[in-house]
């Protein structure tokens, strides 16, 4: 069962590098920066699964760890833009929408 799940993160993981990698050509410079978090998850999130696949499991846990802190560098960063955004802006209505996505946050800080 182990390695059904390594063999789909591998292959979701190849999937989604394809095609952020032809989203990052077809872009300009500030869609690019938006999505070379999302590359680096899903090269992590690939190499993850091949080292699972090979029982090394501290190299798979070293790029489970490079995933989220790609992910949640994305995440905090687009909330804290979004923060700044709404001060500056005076539309105060937009910190409610982070306070609903900072909700979302809190289960995975407890794993």
């Amino acid at each position: 069962m182990k390695n059904i799940i390594s063999i789909r993160k591998i292959t979701v993981g190849l999937i989604t590098f394809s095609i952020l990698s032809w989203a990052i050509f077809k872009n300009d410079n500030l869609a690019r920066l938006m999505i070379i978090p999302f590359l680096v998850c899903s090269i992590c999130y690939t190499l993850e699964g091949i080292f699972e696949l090979l029982s090394k499991d501290k190299l798979a846990n070293i790029f489970k760890k490079i995933f989220k802190i790609s992910f949640f560098t994305f995440y905090f960063g687009f909330l804290a833009y979004t923060v700044y955004y709404s001060l500056v802006n005076k539309t105060y209505g937009l910190l409610v929408v982070v306070f609903i996505f900072v909700i979302f946050i809190v289960p995975y800080f407890k794993r």
